[in-house]
């Protein structure tokens, strides 16, 4: 594409930016309709009740008849792969769980920032933290959005 060819919406009529900010929203909206529904429809697939050969794994298993279900299957097949010594399915397991890189690091990064936090305040002694250095703001926004996806 040549660059020469774009113009910025700056340079263009109120009509055109109109104009294209509508086919933006009308493409957005396509996108995310296409993604709730695939969201929906394996849903559905994986509250199905699994086929007889995954039935009878589970049964072996001493699965709960009440949890057989395809997503049931995923998380055996997941299992067995990790057990038969497939390192991906291990690890995915363990992102599942909360026990890989990314969570020990972020719980580490909270815990460092809970220290900090209890230096601040001893060295205030009224109980707040102003005046944070930047590094301890920093983890400071990074715990409130953590903690705000964990809650979603």
């Amino acid at each position: 594409m040549n660059e020469g060819n774009l113009i910025p919406f700056s340079k263009r009529s109120v009509s055109e930016a109109r104009e294209a900010g509508a086919k933006g929203g009308v493409a957005s909206g396509n996108s995310r309709r296409k993604k709730r529904d695939l969201k929906q429809k394996m849903t559905a697939l994986l509250k199905l009740p699994p086929a007889d050969n995954d039935l009878e794994q589970m049964r072996s298993m001493g699965i709960d008849p009440e949890d057989y279900d395809n997503e049931t299957v995923l998380v055996v097949t997941a299992f067995l792969r990790a057990a038969a010594g497939d390192p991906r399915w291990f690890d995915r397991i363990m992102q599942i769980l909360g026990r890989d890189i990314d969570h020990e690091e972020l719980a580490l990064k909270k815990r460092e920032l809970r220290l900090r936090e209890k230096e601040a305040d001893r060295k205030n002694g009224d109980g707040k933290t102003s005046g944070d250095d930047p590094l301890t703001a920093s983890l400071r926004e990074l715990a409130k959005e953590l903690d705000e996806d964990g809650d979603k």
